[in-house]
């Protein structure tokens, strides 16, 4: 055999061994580290249970999830409750919001996943045990867990728990139709120009609508509308609470638009100037 049939056939056999061995790797060696690979903005959904076993009601799991599909952000909590029982509670929420949530796991290890231990009956969580689990475009295949440590699993349980919880109010458009926004008042949303679905679409001015809004823990939100003549109204309320009024009107000059908000006996407890420009 020449010399260079043996080089080609060397070469050959080390680029195989490159391959296989960058594959073992990659399939049975390497960890992800949450927010370098993969990156915070390329995970589309988390979905985190934990549960625990009872002699009065058997096996019991909670789950939290949090997805984005379709340029739309939702979170959803399916829990089990001894005086309620199970109950599934799901929300559209902001991408800044969807962001905050996400960016609680950056740091955490992507790892592949462990042998079952011998010594716990199969089916069984104990009170610390969880499972975790991230979905991204080049995520590998095979069976891989999120790997959070105790902190960053009560965080991220209390940020989707409160995601998903919700006020109902009412609101009265008496300037124009348009699309509405209550949102949370934080910093992200403050920040962001994209709110998801609109929250309330009155189809006639001077008519009272209900809807449900995310709660506030605080109860400061943010105002924002879209008429259909693409003109966009913008204000803070300091203070919304369930059952309470929101009320849009234009003053003496109908360039003034004002908010009111009532609370649930039909008082009137703030009334501030609202933003108006064209898109």
């Amino acid at each position: 055999m020449s010399k260079l049939k043996v080089c080609i056939i060397i070469v050959i056999i080390a680029a195989t061994a490159a391959v296989v061995g960058r594959f073992a790797y990659m399939r049975f060696i390497k960890t992800y580290e949450i927010g370098k690979d993969p990156k915070l903005y390329e995970i589309t959904n988390v979905h985190y249970t934990s549960g625990m076993y009872s002699s009065d009601n058997g096996y019991i799991y909670n789950e939290y999830t949090v997805r984005k599909r379709d340029q739309k952000y939702y979170a959803r909590a399916d829990v089990y409750d001894e005086e309620k029982g199970r109950t599934v509670s799901e929300a559209e929420i902001t991408g800044a919001e969807y962001g905050e949530i996400i960016k609680l796991l950056e740091g955490c290890r992507y790892v592949r996943e462990g042998r079952p231990d011998p010594k716990v009956m199969d089916g069984f969580m104990d009170t610390s045990s969880y499972t975790a689990d991230i979905i991204w475009p080049n995520m590998p295949g095979g069976a891989w867990d999120l790997v959070m440590d105790p902190d960053t699993r009560s965080s991220f349980v209390n940020a989707v728990t409160g995601a998903v919880r919700t006020i109902n109010i009412s609101f009265i458009d008496e300037v124009e139709q348009g699309s509405v926004w209550i949102l949370r008042d934080t910093t992200e949303n403050r920040k962001t120009s994209v709110w998801g679905t609109a929250m309330i679409k009155p189809e006639e001015t001077g008519k009272e609508y209900d809807a449900a809004i995310p709660l506030s823990a605080d109860d400061k939100y943010l105002f924002r509308m879209i008429d259909e003549d693409s003109l966009y109204y913008e204000a803070e309320i300091p203070k919304l609470q369930e059952g309470w009024k929101l009320r849009l009107y234009t003053g003496e000059n109908v360039r003034d638009i004002y908010l009111e908000v009532l609370n649930d006996k039909g008082e009137s407890v703030h009334e501030t100037s609202v933003f108006c420009a064209a898109l």
